[in-house]
């Protein structure tokens, strides 16, 4: 009788840490939000919303439930932004036949027309049209327009926008004269840049850095081959520029 007892002590202390264990997921699951029949996207390892990549503490910490499946996000800003309206982001998820999930696809953006140049932000968060004829906006001379659109091809109103202008020197040792240009925002994801002279001759850039919110990138337009670079108007991804 002792050692039936002595074998079975073990057993349920056993028992036990299991049953514990299960019931501290169950507890994490409610805490946030989600049943215990959701299907988390395991494999995402890209937000949704920002597209920044995501590590497996982040991915625990910021989730949703959403038709059975629980979708990750890199902070909270991108969370409450989901939660107001999931369809609009889970279309940039990839599902396997099985209901895996892979990363998400790269975002396209948009040339609205075809005579403005156009580039993708170095993370690819924005892109950058500059109108080369300002009548369709009735854009001042000697100020140009650019159109910022975001990661899902929205305007992308109320950025911070910083701008300036890098006339290259004479010899590749001089560093050349930075200038900062003034910027207004219109609507429409619409801003013009004041007293900029696309014509100007020599060698520069317009280094263009936008801030949303927590997201930050930029982009960099080199004069005068950024003229001879237009593409034609439709959808681009940053592998395709």
């Amino acid at each position: 009788m002792k050692k039936f007892i002595v074998i079975i002590v073990p057993i349920l202390l056993l028992l036990s840490g299991v049953y514990a264990e299960g019931h501290k997921d169950h507890d994490h699951n409610k805490k946030n939000g989600m049943s215990e029949q959701a299907t988390p996207n395991e494999h995402i390892k890209i937000c949704p919303v920002s597209g920044d990549k995501i590590d497996e503490k982040t991915a625990q910490t910021y989730k949703y439930e959403y038709k059975g499946k629980i979708y990750s996000l890199c902070c909270q800003m991108c969370l409450e932004e989901f939660k107001k309206d999931p369809e609009k982001y889970i279309s940039t998820v990839y599902t396997h036949s099985d209901g895996r999930s892979m990363e998400a696809e790269k975002p396209k953006f948009t040339k609205h027309r075809d005579n403005s140049l156009f580039k993708i932000t170095d993370k690819g968060l924005f892109s950058v049209e500059m109108l080369l004829d300002g009548k369709e906006f009735k854009i001042g001379k000697n100020d140009v327009g650019v159109v910022i659109h975001g990661s899902h091809d929205e305007d992308v109103e109320g950025a911070k926008i910083h701008v300036d202008l890098l006339i290259h020197g004479a010899s590749p040792l001089d560093l050349g004269d930075v200038v900062v240009l003034s910027v207004t925002e219109q609507k429409g994801g619409l801003y013009t840049i004041k007293n900029l002279d696309l014509q100007r001759g020599g060698n520069w850039e317009l280094r263009i850095k936008i801030k949303k919110q927590k997201l930050e990138d930029g982009v960099i337009f080199v004069f005068p081959d950024a003229i001879k670079q237009n593409l034609p108007k439709g959808k681009y991804n940053a592998e395709g520029i």
